[in-house]
């Protein structure tokens, strides 16, 4: 199917961009195994929160998450879209379908196994640089994953309103400052907000400073909200910031800080990187 299920507390999300599959998924299980004991069960990885995160989640350890959106829209659907603009498919009924589709086979995985899954907007472009009507755009978008969810009344689905970097997620040096980063993601981040969705999910930012400038927009909505910065395979940020350092930023410098952060847009074998980078990390009290 193209997707591969995801770990939590934090989620983990597996996702192999369209551009960058150069490495196999899951080369053991002995990398799953230790990303399951960094996320969820070692008391002394600086990741793990005390702040109501399983209350949020559900009482399970493991929650799913979609992944390769666009993956799937361009090589198995074999629907040309621009860069990311997965938005692109909620103007018309054909492109509707195929989101549906896409959606609809991640929620029965969920209720296949019994499992929590977090449907992320097909929204990472649904900002104003990308869109002339952000407002209308992010609303169809909700309204689709609604209706998947209705259609699964017994799964646990927590439906994430996704705000992707103003550029290129890849590209350091069209990353945005915190303050620019604030005002350019305040629009989006209000409109989602508006329409209650469950999550503010922020991933792919490849820099800290917008990374800072986005989470302090969706703070300020009041909404819960996750960051998934993007990593080097080393564990770093792709701006050289450690994801520990930048947790530890973010944490102090933003209120409400994140209801958990994300490793997204990633092979499992970096995670393992970063995982274990966090785990040498002092513990924090929280």
């Amino acid at each position: 199917m193209g997707f591969e299920p995801t770990v939590g507390f934090p989620t983990l999300d597996f996702e192999s961009s369209a551009l960058n599959r150069t490495q196999p998924p899951f080369q053991s299980l002995d990398i799953v195994n230790l990303i399951s004991g960094c996320a969820i069960f070692g008391p002394a990885v600086c990741l793990q929160r005390q702040r109501g995160t399983r209350a949020f989640n559900g009482a399970m350890d493991v929650t799913l998450t979609d992944g390769g959106i666009e993956t799937r829209i361009i090589y198995e659907f074999k629907r040309p879209i621009g860069d990311i603009e997965a938005h692109q498919l909620l103007a018309d009924e054909a492109g509707r379908d195929i989101l549906q589709r896409i959606y609809q086979s991640y929620a029965e995985v969920a209720v296949r196994y019994g499992l929590p899954i977090q449907l992320g907007m097909p929204t990472s472009r649904a900002s104003r640089g990308w869109t002339k009507d952000v407002g209308s755009v992010n609303a169809a978008a909700v309204e689709l994953l609604r209706a998947v969810r209705q259609q699964f009344a017994d799964a646990q689905i927590i439906l994430a309103g996704v705000i992707g970097p103003a550029s290129d997620g890849y590209a350091t040096d069209e990353a945005l400052s915190a303050d620019a980063a604030f005002v350019y993601h305040r629009d989006q981040a209000d409109v989602l907000a508006g329409l209650d969705v469950d999550l503010l999910y922020a991933p792919t930012f490849p820099a800290f400073s917008e990374l800072s400038g986005v989470a302090r927009a969706m703070a300020e909505t009041g909404r819960p909200y996750a960051l998934a910065p993007m990593l080097h395979p080393n564990g770093t940020m792709l701006d050289g910031t450690t994801l520990a350092d930048a947790i530890a930023r973010i944490d102090a410098e933003i209120s409400p800080p994140p209801r958990h952060y994300m490793l997204g847009c990633l092979y499992p074998t970096h995670a393992q990187t970063a995982l274990q980078a966090l785990r040498a990390c002092p513990v924090r009290s929280r």
